[in-house]
């Protein structure tokens, strides 16, 4: 862990969304410079023939972090959690979480982004959306105009989301689920796999089904 340079990554995570992550800066033209784990009970020693260096909260990544030139991404799929280690995480760094931006992925150039997250391959975000931090979206996710994406949520794979859509924090969006144009997804809620959201979703919520149904 030494000689770091300012291009290389640690990728917070061992799970899928840190395979998907480390995929992501390979394409990129990324160094992945290690993955942290965030559960101290497992012990997974390599992942994409990169070591995992340690735990997150060892004096060794503390003290990696602090270097400026050194990049992080919280990639933990569990809502939970990714807040739970970026709170950690950003404190003891300083800065925020990087992004990672899939190149064969597209963004309008009046889509507004913030930090900290993650689009595979395939995503598509329009013009005039704004999204918020600590997102992940999956291969084929499509956001229309107009929406407002919030913090800390999961879209999996070819997800739609219609224009004029808001999503608030912590949402789960099951595999190809459409949410129509207008609908309002309230925090923490759940939307099923390939689900049809026609209306919206009260906050914490779970609704499954074509048209969807409060479970």
């Amino acid at each position: 862990m030494e000689n770091i340079d300012e291009r290389q990554i640690l990728v917070v995570g061992t799970g899928s969304e840190a395979r998907i992550a480390a995929d992501i800066y390979t394409a990129m033209g990324h160094v992945i410079l290690g993955f942290l784990e965030t559960d101290p009970d497992r012990n997974i020693r390599e992942l994409n023939d990169v070591n995992v260096v340690g735990h997150y909260d060892d004096d060794a990544a503390k003290a990696v972090l602090k270097d400026s030139r050194v990049e992080f991404v919280v990639a933990v799929g569990d809502i939970a959690e990714r807040v739970r280690v970026y709170s950690k995480l950003s404190k003891r760094a300083k800065r925020p979480s990087a992004n990672a931006i899939h190149p064969l992925s597209w963004q309008s150039p009046y889509a507004t982004l913030g930090f900290g997250n993650l689009f595979n391959a395939g995503v598509v975000v329009n013009a005039n959306t704004v999204i918020g931090d600590m997102n992940h979206f999956h291969s084929g996710v499509t956001v229309e105009t107009d929406a407002r994406i919030g913090n800390y949520c999961n879209f999996s794979a070819g997800v739609r989301i219609g224009g004029n859509v808001t999503v608030d924090d912590a949402v789960f969006i099951g595999t190809g689920a459409v949410i129509y144009p207008g609908v309002h997804l309230g925090e923490g809620c759940r939307i099923g796999a390939g689900s049809v959201v026609l209306r919206s979703v009260d906050p914490r919520k779970k609704v499954f089904g074509n048209p969807a149904q409060v479970v």
